[in-house]
């Protein structure tokens, strides 16, 4: 089962050939002791191929197999809502698939970030090396470009962190939306600070290649197999600090990552410069 989260982030376009692996079948199922339809809650639920049932969670599902996947969202008790605004505030169809401005999110005309889509004939995995979240991030016309120092950089991810000081709470359901992009957990605070440095909604270039010499304060580093993120803080001879969330819970800053643990860490950078 997937989340729609494990720190991830998303937008955009992914080939399904990226998909690897496959497993036993998952299928949805109604309860039959449940009315269809009882205030938005369905009697619908889905059975993952390791019989593991999603509940409090959002899920993408092929359930049809028609090579689309939507994600749907199931409560605390395992059952898919079809209600037409979501308690997070996102909206999903009569179908209780995620909608947003009234269209159907569907993998893969959306990434699905590093982990599993859900289907009816199989499970798929999408590996680490499908690093860019929008294919080749936003075009050089529509990126955002900022022309703000590193020190001035600097001086606002301070202002943040005033306001989100080390420890405070930062869990894997956190949610932010930027633009294209969105994000949970330490995608989510990611998005948020680059949202506070250059202008709500950032938008950044993706590049796959490493190069320490043109890291920035304030650049977004996909990290750990593409399960975690990192902001720049300073950058040093041979290393860089940065800002992060999800990590042991909450939120930190000033952890040091050294070039050599970067180089093997890396999937991809985000900067709006």
């Amino acid at each position: 089962m997937m989340k729609k989260v494990l720190c991830s982030a998303a937008a955009g376009v992914l080939a399904a050939a990226v998909f690897s692996f496959t497993a036993l079948a998952g299928s949805w199922y109604q309860d039959p002791s449940r009315a269809a339809n009882a205030g938005g809650v369905t009697n619908w639920r889905w059975r993952s191929s390791s019989g593991a049932e999603p509940a409090g969670v959002w899920v993408w599902i092929d359930g049809n197999g028609d090579g689309l996947a939507e994600s749907y969202y199931f409560n605390p008790d395992g059952y898919m809502l079809a209600a037409p605004l979501r308690p997070d505030n996102y909206t999903v169809d009569e179908n209780g698939a995620w909608t947003k401005n009234g269209v159907v999110q569907a993998f893969p005309n959306i990434w699905v970030p590093g982990g599993q889509v859900e289907k009816a004939d199989s499970v798929h995995e999408v590996p680490a090396n499908a690093i860019n979240p929008l294919q080749n991030g936003f075009s050089e016309e529509n990126a955002t470009h900022s022309d703000i120092s590193d020190e001035e950089a600097y001086r606002r991810l301070m202002v943040i962190r005033s306001k989100y000081p080390d420890g405070t709470p930062w869990g894997e359901n956190e949610l932010y939306i930027s633009g294209q992009r969105y994000g949970y957990g330490c995608a989510a605070f990611i998005f948020y600070v680059q949202d506070s440095l250059y202008g709500a909604p950032a938008r950044p270039l993706t590049d796959s290649s490493f190069d320490m010499a043109e890291l920035r304060v304030g650049d977004h580093i996909r990290v750990q197999n593409n399960r975690h993120s990192v902001i720049v803080l300073t950058k040093g001879d041979g290393y860089i600090t940065v800002a992060e969330a999800s990590y042991y819970g909450g939120v930190h800053w000033g952890r040091t990552m050294t070039e050599e643990q970067l180089r093997k860490e890396f999937v991809y950078r985000e900067t709006c410069y």
